[in-house]
């Protein structure tokens, strides 16, 4: 105890206000846990669509690099992004370089790199202008350097681009990427 003028004061906390205080911080904490569960399957899919973009941007890297590959050291005649769309959560996407020319993911292929993205996500449908794809393979190949083409599951696309979008079935919330 310190005595002040005659007066004792104690040092420390009351039960009451150690209650008080852990009540405050547990109401605070319940807060930011129900915000983090809202926005979290939100982020998963912005997560997948960038996880997919950068994929595509690499793909399209490549090709306009006229970068070289694999064991031979040959320029392949373009580099694509293969996803399988089976209904369940497509979480595997394949960069690889295009070696024996039919413009599909073939296991003539060279993979290289596998990603995957977040169990929650699925990637509903890729299209085109002309075809949509909501089942099957979805395949885009940047051709390499001097050739200048885009290929959407083995056929020349006269698009400016394919359109991938992505489903989060927890939130219902979709998100497309160009």
């Amino acid at each position: 105890m310190v005595y002040v003028s005659g007066i004792s004061m104690r040092a420390g906390f009351t039960l009451v206000e150690l209650i008080a205080s852990f009540t405050i911080i547990v109401i605070i904490a319940l807060g930011v846990f129900i915000q983090f569960r809202q926005l979290s399957p939100n982020q998963s899919l912005e997560n997948a669509a960038d996880v997919v973009r950068s994929i595509l941007l690499e793909a399209r890297t490549q090709a306009m690099a006229g970068k070289t590959c694999c064991s031979t050291a040959t320029t392949p005649v373009g580099y694509g992004v293969y996803i399988v769309l089976d209904g369940l959560p497509d979480n595997t996407n394949i960069l690889f370089a295009e070696i024996d020319g039919d413009y599909q993911y073939t296991a003539a292929d060279t993979i290289l790199t596998t990603t995957l993205l977040d169990d929650d996500i699925s990637l509903t449908s890729c299209a085109d202008d002309s075809t949509t794809t909501t089942s099957g393979n979805c395949t885009t190949i940047f051709q390499s350097y001097g050739l200048s083409g885009l290929y959407y599951n083995g056929t020349l696309t006269t698009d400016k681009g394919i359109t991938y979008t992505f489903t989060e079935p927890a939130a219902s919330a979709t998100r497309s990427i160009v």
